[in-house]
């Protein structure tokens, strides 16, 4: 769907306001907020989105999405496909990300068991932000089949190690 918006007929950009309309509609009827509300406690975390994505029964992508669009604390993620970014989803509370699509990642967190999640560490926000930031980020990436990542971007609100939580 974020194939970019590059010049388009009325048909095809029909055809995609279409789709995307459809998979509002679809992600509202399948994860409510009500559903989603239960996974939302403590600090924002992928483990939580992958029980999301197996309690709901939908991708996780779309559990990421749901997921971040609810949370108490605002947060970002980062997909992305052999180190590049597909494209970024943030909340309007959380500082505007300077990677864009194709763009080249950093080294990402490795796994740290077969579920292919890392652990919470801390990361350089001049990494990632363009403008200067002076509150502890916490990344943790989902790393999955065929080379692709969700990476999920959080500030450390209670200068607590979330990898204790």
């Amino acid at each position: 769907m974020r194939a970019g918006w590059r010049k388009r007929s009325s048909a095809e950009s029909r055809r995609l306001t279409q789709e995307i309309e459809a998979n509002r509609f679809a992600i509202e009827l399948l994860a409510p907020q009500q559903l989603v509300r239960p996974f939302l406690f403590g600090v924002p975390d992928l483990a939580k989105v992958l029980a999301l994505s197996g309690s709901l029964g939908v991708s996780r992508e779309a559990s990421a999405h749901r997921y971040v669009e609810f949370h108490e604390q605002p947060a970002a993620l980062v997909f992305s496909m052999d180190g590049a970014v597909r494209y970024v989803e943030r909340r309007s509370e959380f500082p505007f990300i300077s990677c864009r699509a194709g763009h080249r990642l950093a080294d990402l967190p490795s796994p740290i068991d077969d579920s292919g999640l890392s652990a919470h560490l801390e990361a350089d926000p001049r990494e990632w932000f363009s403008q200067p930031c002076d509150q502890p980020l916490v990344i943790q990436t989902l790393s999955q089949e065929n080379g692709y990542a969700i990476t999920l971007l959080a500030f450390d609100c209670d200068g607590a190690d979330s990898e204790d939580d």
